[in-house]
């Protein structure tokens, strides 16, 4: 299947996709391409699957007529992510067009600095 990572998802996350064509935004020449516009690409171009860390997507834009599959991730921090690379690579393997599906993959938290007077 071909699938595209959006500009926020780790690029090791390529290298986890086994058997799938998998190529970024940026390297698609689309890098700072707007959601709708880029939808419309992602469409033209053939993918199956268009991973992405934008949990503002879901509510921006309608899915269910689209030709490939919409995974969320949970967060964008690889650290985080990569104990949970087999879920992402599961739910791209099971990826259905016109589905979206939240990808559970951890919580990023920011270290606050201590107070210091």
């Amino acid at each position: 299947m071909k699938v595209i990572l959006d500009e926020g998802v780790p690029k090791q996350v390529t290298r986890i996709l086994h058997g799938h064509d998998v190529t970024t935004v940026p390297e698609a020449g689309w890098a700072s391409v707007k959601n709708g516009k880029l939808l419309a690409l992602i469409e033209e171009a053939g993918y199956g699957a268009f991973v992405t860390c934008d949990k503002n997507m879901e509510s921006q834009q309608t899915f269910s007529n689209r030709p490939f599959a919409i995974l969320l991730l949970s967060c964008n921090h690889w650290p985080t992510i990569k104990p949970n690379i087999a879920k992402i690579a599961e739910a791209v393997d099971q990826a259905k067009p016109g589905t979206v599906r939240l990808v559970e993959c951890g919580e990023f938290l920011k270290r606050r600095r201590p107070y210091e007077p």
